[in-house]
């Protein structure tokens, strides 16, 4: 299923080989164009509200402000993945309308089908 709009994304986590893993991960998908990364949940606040992007892979655990908190002060007009460590956030997870919640280290096949998710999903 093919889009004519590049999805524009945002990978957020405090660890900088998972978010090189995904980038790289997500090179095979020409659909999406990762369009910033965040360290911190308070840069996360500010790309976030600056570039407006259409998806954000987002991990729960960060510093200065958690993925909850993030997600608690931005406009909510993306489309949102967890991504972290801890199954401890699955419940609190669930209560955000997110597309999934992907486990660490990121599985190929469950990321493929996140981007399936993705694209299927009101056509970005």
């Amino acid at each position: 299923m093919k889009s004519n709009k590049l999805i524009r994304t945002i990978l957020i986590d405090d660890y900088q080989p998972i978010r090189m893993e995904l980038a790289y991960l997500l090179k095979e998908y020409p659909e999406v164009e990762i369009v910033g990364e965040a360290k911190d949940g308070k840069e996360a606040v500010q790309l976030i509200n600056k570039l407006k992007p259409d998806v954000i892979f987002l991990d729960i655990d960060l510093p200065m402000l958690s993925g909850f908190q993030v997600l608690d002060i931005v406009p909510n007009d993306f489309k949102l993945v967890f991504i972290s460590s801890q199954e401890k956030f699955l419940i609190k997870a669930s209560y955000y309308n997110s597309i999934d919640f992907l486990m660490k280290p990121i599985n190929k096949v469950k990321l493929r089908n996140v981007i399936k998710k993705l694209l299927q999903t009101d056509q970005m």
